[in-house]
């Protein structure tokens, strides 16, 4: 899952020396070494010295510490909204999210026209599932603040959650622009002319390299990007995200660049280049050969490739390593079914379903695999259950109509058509049986 981001602030008087609004998005930083709570008397020292500890801190994982430093100085200055929400920060990243919630609203209430605060108020939103909620925290950031990229990360996140997947790629894109904008724009004081002396005037062309935290953050953003690309089958597009990350992150774990690596091949599977992902997976095999999700990846590429018997080898071979991989189950059953072992596909995704019973696609399969073994009533039961997770899956409803005409259920089947239809007005296959039955019983549509 996204990382969602987060703002602490800086005390008014430190902040304005750079920031007019009198915020900014950094952790604040002491020049005196921080002291730790027992080291401080809550009541004798200032309020300001209270803060820059509580914040050194906050920056140092500190966070029983830097709360209850933060709840002092709000004591003391119910109107400090950044100490307020500094302390609310505190508290999400505690995870007490209901009192994290309260506290950015209390500082929302008292400093209502400050991007920051709407945006922090999305994450505990976020956090309790009040999506709608969120959205509307984070258009309010946004409009106070248009360049937000942290903002438009969390949007796109939200977004995601809600099965947006097309308005989080936007959001997603923004971030990255705005993000990218943020960090390699050269600060006047840094720039300089062609004799390497300082320029008297800025240069809104003139570009500093990412730094290594930089470049991380963005690659970060480039990856999210490319995991909702690949969930709305643009996988050219994810790909392209996918390698950004990697040029970014050189420097991360190698556990992280053999996820993207993953990633990657699954987009060369979602572009029919079958070729190139088995290339990939059979070089991440041979790094970590007991890597379950490169073999159950590997196993859908070689059925994909018709190379059944070896698709079958390498996702029991997934499975025995990790018994209760639902995905991997599911992709066995396909490979079974395909080989016509209809009776151990129907087992198999039986197994899955124990393991995720609200896995759509077990169920559609297995309604797949029923049929074809004359089961017509069990098939209507798997349908059925695929669509109350997947209410908009028209092959579903397709396949339970041909399910339940096989039971003689006419008028059922006429239903499931034109709802199939309904979900998806490209889906030939419900007009040819809708069509087919209409003519045979001679009733007209309606």
């Amino acid at each position: 899952m996204p990382v969602l981001a987060l703002s602490f602030l800086l005390p008014l008087s430190a902040a304005a020396q750079n920031d007019s609004s009198g915020f900014a998005l950094t952790t604040p930083i002491s020049d005196q070494p921080a002291r730790s709570t027992s080291d401080l008397n809550l009541e004798t020292v200032s309020s300001h010295d209270l803060f820059i500890s509580a914040s050194a801190d906050a920056a140092a994982g500190r966070l029983e510490s830097a709360v209850l430093k933060y709840k002092e100085v709000v004591r003391r200055e119910p109107t400090n909204v950044s100490a307020r929400n500094n302390l609310a920060v505190c508290l999400k990243l505690q995870g007490n999210k209901e009192a994290a919630l309260q506290e950015f609203e209390k500082t929302l209430a008292q400093s209502p026209n400050q991007p920051e605060l709407y945006n922090n108020l999305a994450t505990s939103q976020i956090a309790l599932g009040k999506y709608d909620q969120a959205l509307d925290s984070l258009y309010k950031a946004l409009r106070l603040k248009p360049d937000f990229s942290d903002a438009h990360r969390n949007l796109a996140h939200v977004l995601s959650l809600k099965g947006d997947n097309e308005g989080a790629v936007t959001a997603y894109q923004e971030a990255i622009q705005e993000a990218g904008a943020k960090w390699q724009k050269a600060p006047p004081s840094d720039q300089v002319n062609g004799e390497g002396e300082k320029s008297a005037e800025p240069d809104a062309d003139v570009k500093l390299p990412l730094d290594a935290a930089a470049r991380a953050q963005l690659g970060d953003l480039h990856y999210e990007l490319g995991d909702c690309l690949r969930l709305v089958h643009r996988f050219e597009q994810a790909l392209l995200e996918y390698k950004t990350t990697l040029k970014l992150c050189s420097h991360s774990s190698d556990d992280f660049k053999e996820s993207v690596k993953l990633k990657c091949a699954k987009c060369y599977e979602g572009m029919g280049r079958y070729e190139e992902a088995r290339q990939i997976l059979n070089e991440l095999l041979e790094k970590s050969p007991d890597d379950t999700d490169a073999l159950n990846c590997l196993g859908v590429v070689l059925w994909q490739m018709k190379q059944l018997p070896e698709s079958v080898y390498v996702l029991e071979r997934a499975l025995k390593l990790e018994p209760a991989y639902p995905q991997a189950r599911n992709n066995l059953g396909i490979a079974l079914y395909e080989l016509k072992r209809y009776d151990e596909a129907v087992n198999v995704w039986r197994q899955a379903l124990s393991l995720k019973p609200d896995y759509p696609e077990a169920h559609y399969n297995m309604g797949v695999a029923l049929y074809q073994s004359g089961l017509y009533d069990q098939a209507v039961e798997a349908y059925k259950e695929c669509l109350t997770y997947a209410p908009n899956d028209a092959n579903a409803h397709n396949n339970l109509g041909l399910a339940l005409l096989r039971l003689g259920n006419k008028a059922e089947a006429l239903a499931q058509w034109r709802k199939a239809i309904e979900c998806d007005a490209n889906c030939a296959e419900a007009y040819t049986n809708l069509g087919k039955l209409l003519k045979e019983t001679a009733v007209q549509p309606q």
